[in-house]
């Protein structure tokens, strides 16, 4: 059967994990394991954490003794996962009600999925939220490889997405030197090598916001090389 694993690569998201972490212990399928990586945060996540991980065995949490960054923390944790599938959250994202469920039960009618895509909404800190359908297609269903340069075209599979754990790896993780950019570049290859089911639910709650990882690097001058 399908399991899911959540990994989340936290640092100083204090003040959000609780929502995030919530949203996953909430889910109607609970995920096989969750792993938060702390990145050596200085604030005091570690106590917000611990106090989640007593009450809750499915949560491990692992700390960094100095700060390398949340790509190589999910490539790191990625070896030792027991579960078929994987999910990277961010420490200040959520996912939402019915989302594990809903892709468990499709990806077990396709295994050779590669991943799952859905739809997902952001949302700012000054309460706005705006939906972002994808459209792909009416109900449920999966795409062959061949049918995914024309479907995807123009499209962002999200690095909020399930993706099977084999293709990941297969795929060599996540190649660090692209940097904001490496979730969506892996999820296109995994897509084109196995091709994707996509359910067309709104699955995640991304938060945006100018100070993140990928708002400033998009912004900066390492923008050109990345790409």
């Amino acid at each position: 059967g399908v399991s899911i694993a959540v990994v989340t690569s936290n640092y100083n998201h204090a003040r959000y994990l609780p929502e995030a972490i919530e949203s996953v212990l909430a889910q109607s399928e609970p995920p096989h394991e969750f792993v938060i990586v702390d990145d050596c945060s200085t604030d005091n996540s570690i106590e917000v954490i611990e106090r989640y991980a007593r009450s809750h065995p499915v949560i491990r949490l692992i700390r960094r003794t100095r700060n390398q960054g949340g790509i190589r923390n999910i490539n790191e944790a990625l070896p030792a996962l027991r579960s078929s599938h994987f999910i990277s959250l961010a420490a200040d994202d959520r996912v939402l009600p019915g989302y594990f469920e809903t892709v468990a039960r499709l990806l077990e009618k396709y295994p050779q999925a590669g991943m799952c895509l859905c739809d997902y909404e952001c949302f700012w800190d000054d309460g706005r939220r705006e939906a972002r359908p994808q459209r792909l297609a009416r109900e449920a269903c999966y795409f062959p490889p061949a049918a995914v340069p024309r479907v995807l075209y123009n499209r962002w599979p999200h690095g909020q997405s399930v993706v099977q754990l084999a293709a990941l790896r297969a795929a060599g993780g996540y190649p660090a030197d692209l940097r904001w950019h490496c979730d969506w570049f892996v999820s296109w290859a995994i897509c084109l090598r196995h091709g994707f089911c996509y359910a067309p639910i709104v699955s995640t709650a991304l938060r945006v916001s100018d100070s993140s990882y990928s708002g400033q690097g998009r912004r900066g001058e390492q923008q050109r090389p990345v790409l």
